[in-house]
């Protein structure tokens, strides 16, 4: 419907959820927190492989509800998968900074360029492959980041190393 009211409701939402699952990781101990992380990418996976199949059916079943029907299930359906997105950063800045003291700043820069480029990514190929497939390409994304996360906790080399024996 309006762009302007969607984005009112999904943006807060989203970064509710972010904040909150961001709040999750601090309670964790470092072992295994990179399972956690790992479990969390997972988790979006999954619910991005879901709505691309199961969103359709769900939006065609409530065009004829109330509209506060339908921002609330927008609403936590986004907050939902919020929470699970905001943990892998997170854990990911404590175990590394951990292992590699000075890797903080590298890290922001990577995940900075990592947005830019799925948000564009994200729209080409919404507009020419249709929704579908941008959340598949999504749940293959986040798939990758979990695997990361586990080689990551299971690597004694730092980060830093790492990208310069890459440059």
């Amino acid at each position: 419907g309006h762009p302007t009211f969607a984005m009112a409701v999904v943006l807060p939402a989203l970064l509710i959820g972010a904040a909150l699952g961001a709040r999750l990781t601090q309670g964790l101990t470092r072992e295994g927190e990179g399972r956690v992380g790992a479990l969390a990418c997972g988790a979006v996976a999954l619910l991005a492989a879901l709505a691309a199949y199961l969103l359709p059916d769900l939006i065609a079943a409530l065009l004829g509800t109330p509209k506060a029907l339908r921002v609330a299930v927008s609403g936590l359906m986004v907050l939902g998968s919020g929470v699970a997105m905001g943990m892998p950063f997170p854990i990911l800045l404590r175990s590394s900074e951990l292992k590699d003291p000075g890797v903080t700043p590298f890290l922001w820069a990577i995940n900075g360029a990592a947005s830019v480029f799925g948000s564009v990514l994200g729209m080409v190929v919404a507009v020419f492959g249709g929704y579908a497939l941008a959340f598949m390409v999504g749940s293959l994304a986040y798939i990758l980041a979990g695997l990361c996360l586990l080689l990551r906790e299971r690597s004694p080399i730092p980060l830093v190393d790492s990208a310069v024996a890459l440059t």
